[in-house]
């Protein structure tokens, strides 16, 4: 039963010899369906495909005022007149991860795998099975890769995740939130240049250079005559906004997004697809105040066609071992596939055609492993079986393009920085058991470092550094040289340095609500404990040497409070108007990770709040902090602790019962 708060498409019907017999020029002659169909509020105009995907026309959609006449592709009622089947293959949060590259495991496919899994089904599909392979978002940030974006618009040579993935037929994507880490102007070049699929995103409103012809806010593809709309929505929690070189640029809300464009389209398409990078609410790796179950709901008001909806964001591993009733919302499926390309989500869809309509019938999803390498296991040792093999991926397709991607790469990832100190403090193993709960080694490291470099910042030196924990994704090695593509696995975001000015009574502030973010003895403990080799968006900071205090756990977070904190010595409490010029990373002061308004999220109770840092002015250096990490590497020729101490940890925060 549809449901319809206004009427918002007006349809004529007219018989065909008003218009004059077999011209073919009239509306009616053109539209077996014989209607002249006209749409409000949303224009249409023809847009390129991807060659290798599944669609054979699309039509990108656009908030336009006034009524405009639809394309007769999309204003047929007899196109189709049988049941058909909707195979939809889908991933998130590919974060870079097309080929895992390890000199003793061996390289891991992934990509190439999921390229071997959908051609087969596209293959093996006849006329009324069409099979569609979607990106809910994140492709980029976390690997190598990245390095051939650039910069700036001089300094970017390809896109690869976008290159690499039409290749792989990929039909459409949403902007996730690390898409835009480099900027909306390097985001806009990559869709451009290397993007043959649509790029979606209804809300991000106002930028200069993610304009609406290049990340369009919504599309229609036909596939065997089947009408396909496609929305794509941006989390506004963690995307940049009005950044200096798109000040107006501004993540709108979602659910105002998606009630005006899918009752627009409605009488346009037969199913829809929403491509959702907001998150899976309950979560606790990020914080989603609109997530797919809100977008679900709002779609089960807005139409009665059926409507699936992709999402990413959170790394939900979901529906793994078949669709779950709790992941069914108003009879809408809410699908993700986990992250880093360890899953492809499968979701078969039976169309019924009922009085001129689609219905959805039947539906069925599972996640499909993606396999890692690893050549050291024999083939008569245990789970050999489970892992990746030269007949798992396609061969012809890494080597025609993923190959040539790795070959540009290969000299920059091989280029030698430092060595580090015969310790293991900074070990991958002591880093991912430090970073949440306390002290933290290699933090120590990288904000003594930008201290250290400060000197030529624009405004001169600053007195503190802060990094977040989340920020920090590997180790290195003790007693070995390090390279570019070791500490690349270190620092993988793409983050540069801001400066903030704060008292010291709102430094207090900031350390207090600190307290409250870290991962406490109890979260490790009990039937669910926090994983701490995992990603926990709670925004915890770490900060450089001259910064000391404590941290009294209390009986919960909320009770959780700061004592004995100082700057040199000098108790903070003394010095409550003194100015601290701060080094932050641009994605702790924008405002991410909880330090914005609102509640913290993430695990913590609901009384457990943000401070405000992304509503203080902040100079922004231009200087990117990874990039100042390895000159600084370069320049001293070691990773070893600052000022002569003994070990990694100095002790400059403790944690107390």
């Amino acid at each position: 039963m549809k449901r319809y708060t206004i009427f918002l498409v007006i349809c004529l019907v007219f018989a065909q010899a008003v218009f004059g017999g077999g011209t073919g020029d009239s509306p009616a002659s053109q539209n077996p369906g014989g209607q002249q169909c006209m749409a409000e509020g949303i224009g249409f105009t023809l847009s390129a495909y991807n060659p290798r995907g599944s669609f054979e026309k699309l039509y990108a959609v656009r908030e336009e005022s006034g009524s405009h006449s639809a394309p007769e592709e999309l204003t047929r009622t007899d196109a189709l007149e049988t049941d058909m089947n909707l195979t939809v293959f889908h991933f998130n949060d590919l974060h870079g991860h097309i080929t895992d590259q390890d000199s003793k495991r061996g390289d891991t496919h992934r990509v190439a795998q999921m390229v071997k899994i959908v051609d087969a089904a596209r293959k093996n599909a006849d006329e009324r099975n069409i099979v569609l392979f979607f990106s809910a978002g994140d492709e980029h940030t976390g690997t190598p890769f990245d390095e051939l974006l650039g910069w700036n618009a001089q300094e970017f040579i390809v896109d690869p995740a976008y290159r690499i993935l039409s290749a792989a037929g990929v039909d459409a994507t949403v902007v996730g939130n690390h898409e835009v880490d480099r900027g909306y102007e390097l985001l806009a070049k990559g869709a451009r240049q290397d993007a043959a699929f649509p790029v979606l995103s209804a809300n991000i409103v106002g930028s200069r250079w993610a304009t609406p012809d290049v990340i369009k806010p919504a599309a229609i593809g036909i596939a065997k005559g089947l009408r396909i709309g496609l929305i794509g929505l941006t989390t506004p929690e963690e995307t940049r906004e009005a950044t200096v070189e798109d000040p107006n640029v501004r993540i709108a809300a979602p659910l105002e997004s998606i009630e005006y464009y899918l009752p627009r389209m409605e009488p346009f398409v037969d199913v829809f697809v929403v491509l959702s990078h907001l998150g899976f609410e309950g979560e606790e790796r990020h914080r989603v105040s609109v997530g797919d179950r809100a977008i679900a709901e709002a779609a089960s008001r807005c139409t009665g066609k059926p409507v699936l909806v992709i999402g990413g964001h959170t790394h939900s591993v979901l529906n793994k071992d078949g669709l779950e009733a709790a992941n069914i919302v108003e009879g809408i499926p809410l699908l993700q596939a986990g992250s880093y390309g360890a899953w492809l989500g499968r979701m078969d869809v039976s169309l019924a055609r009922k009085e001129g309509e689609y219905a959805a019938t039947d539906m069925k999803a599972a996640l499909l492993p993606i396999k890692s390498r690893d050549d050291r296991v024999a083939s008569d040792q245990k789970g050999w079986a489970n892992l990746e093999h030269e007949g798992d991926y396609d061969g012809r397709f890494e080597k025609e393009n993923v190959e040539p991607i790795l070959t540009r790469l290969a000299g920059k990832m091989k280029e030698r920085l430092g060595r580090t100190a015969a310790t293991q403090g900074f070990s991958t193993e002591r880093i991912l058991a430090e970073r949440y709960v306390g002290e933290c080694g290699m933090a120590n490291y990288m904000n003594d470092m930008i201290v250290a470099r400060s000197a030529n910042f624009p405004g001169g030196p600053v007195d503190l550094a802060v990094f977040n924990a989340s920020g920090i994704a590997s180790g290195v090695d003790g007693n070995t040289d390090v390279t570019f593509g070791d500490w690349f696995k270190v620092m993988p975001y793409a983050d540069n340095i801001v400066i903030i000015s704060l008292s010291g009574a709102q430094l207090l502030d900031v350390l207090r609500s600190n307290a409250q973010r870290l991962v406490r003895p109890e979260e490790l403990a009990g039937t669910k404990p926090i994983a701490l080799d995992g990603f926990v968006s709670r925004g915890f900071l770490h900060f450089s040497s001259d910064l000391r205090y404590e941290i009294r756990l209390g009986a919960n977070a909320e009770a959780a409070t700061v004592e004995n904190a100082s700057f040199r010595g000098v108790d903070l409490r003394k010095t409550p108007d003194k100015i601290f010029r701060i080094a932050f990373s641009t994605y702790i002061a924008n405002g991410f990770e909880g330090w914005k308004t609102g509640p913290v999220g993430a695990g913590l109770p609901q009384g457990v709040l943000a401070w405000d840092l992304a509503a203080l002015d902040k100079l922004d250096t231009g200087l990117v902090y990874r990039n100042e990490i390895i000159a600084g590497i370069k320049e001293w020729g070691r990773i070893a602790p600052f000022g002569g101490a003994a070990g990694p940890l100095d002790g400059r925060v403790t944690i107390r019962q």
